[in-house]
């Protein structure tokens, strides 16, 4: 399929700014590092940052979804509460593969907290989900909704649903004429070993509670030992004492 240099332009210029660079022979360089300013706590290994090249990179520049994300499937779980979202973080802990928890700060994401589980393929995403949400419901509670979906949300809202998805021959030749000019293996899966160290962890959980206060969960009081992050206003209100206080101090009377 032929593809004008312009459009390869806007991807290579999409890549750079997401932290890739090209070296002289095509070949595709991460160098971005692992992310500080995240409200996520990884588990297990990463797909590289292909993710973002995929879909900021590829997807924005020619429309379609890329191949290896028609085989990605993630069981997501939605904690209700800050407490709920730490007992998630010890079910990921335990179980094996790619997944990680936090607050969904996303706007286009309709929940405060959420947690991934990796996988590839509708059969091992089905097998991981029942896994999930035994676990789910034995260590945090059966009322967590939990469920398989395919993909990035975003492709979904641009796209439509997921099931319908096709790899199309003209996106089979966009990616050839991709590979053919940059990375070969720009359209294969990374997994590389990767660990935040327990500063980082310990930073995100703040955010955590930062964002659960923030938004009203009052289980956030369980992890600062019952003292709010922000003192309370006076309410006045049927609290006479503090309508007296008031008056006194303005030196009118009721």
């Amino acid at each position: 399929m032929d593809q004008s240099e312009g459009t390869l332009a806007t991807f290579v210029d999409s890549a750079t700014r997401l932290g890739y660079a090209f070296t002289p022979d095509g070949r595709v360089v991460s160098r971005r590092r692992p992310p500080r300013q995240t409200p996520w706590v990884f588990f297990g290994s990463l797909h590289a940052t292909r993710c973002r090249l995929w879909h900021d990179g590829v997807f924005m520049s020619f429309g379609f979804v890329p191949s290896p994300c028609h085989e990605c499937f993630k069981v997501v779980v939605r904690p209700r509460t800050l407490k709920e979202l730490f007992q998630l973080q010890e079910v990921a802990r335990t179980q094996d593969g790619v997944a990680k928890c936090g607050a969904e700060c996303r706007r286009f994401i309709p929940a405060l907290y959420g947690g991934y589980f990796y996988t590839r393929g509708i059969d091992e995403g089905l097998d991981r989900y029942r896994a999930v949400r035994e676990a789910v419901s034995r260590r945090v509670s059966p009322d967590v909704p939990v469920f398989l979906k395919r993909g990035c949300s975003k492709y979904e809202i641009a796209l439509g649903r997921s099931d319908r998805w096709r790899v199309a021959p003209e996106q089979v030749s966009v990616e050839r004429w991709l590979s053919d000019r940059l990375s070969p293996g720009i359209f294969e899966w990374d997994m590389v070993p990767f660990r935040q160290p327990a500063v980082m962890v310990d930073l995100v959980q703040k955010r955590w509670i930062q964002w659960a206060f923030q938004n009203g969960d009052s289980t956030y009081l369980e992890f600062t030992g019952g003292r709010p992050l922000v003192a309370g206003g006076t309410s006045y209100q049927d609290n006479d004492a503090a309508v007296a206080a008031v008056r006194e101090s303005q030196g009118t009377q009721g």
